[in-house]
């Protein structure tokens, strides 16, 4: 039973998914944070290209292969990474309350990696910069390599 949680929260943190609205809340929910302004009020100190070598280097620092990956897409505005947020924060409060303890002192920026099919099993890595340190804050998913 806690793998196949296990897996359908890799699934979730990978691919995203959009919030559904019961029209109600329950007691002990935890809240979506605000969605933070598009410039954050801070200045980026990376730029999209830098963002990514970071998050490439980190990918390597972890002992993966970059070729585990396909391209990098960068969130802008985390547009995507607050879909996943707000299905987890529905559907998995107290998973979801980590991430959100993580960042929410942070102006960040999250990057997003979808797996190589033809050289992996597994699903998406998110990985989250801090935009006006450049320093990786966390990261969500991973992988499973193949038997050889």
């Amino acid at each position: 039973m806690k793998k196949t949680v296990f897996i359908l929260l890799v699934i979730v943190l990978s691919y995203g998914c959009t919030k559904r609205d019961s029209g109600e809340k329950g007691s002990g929910e935890t809240e979506l944070p605000e969605e933070q302004p598009r410039n954050h009020g801070v200045q980026h100190m990376l730029t999209r290209e830098d963002t990514i070598q970071k998050t490439n280097d980190f990918i390597l620092s972890l002992g993966h292969s970059l070729e585990f990956y396909m391209e990098p897409k960068y969130d802008v505005n985390n547009v995507e990474w607050q879909k996943v947020l707000a299905w987890l924060i529905q559907e998995h409060p107290d998973f979801a309350t980590r991430y959100v303890e993580t960042l929410k002192n942070h102006h960040y920026q999250a990057v997003r990696y979808d797996p190589n099919y033809e050289v992996i099993i597994g699903e998406g890595l998110w990985i989250f910069v801090d935009v006006e340190t450049g320093e990786i804050i966390t990261h969500a998913g991973g992988y499973l390599e193949p038997d050889k």
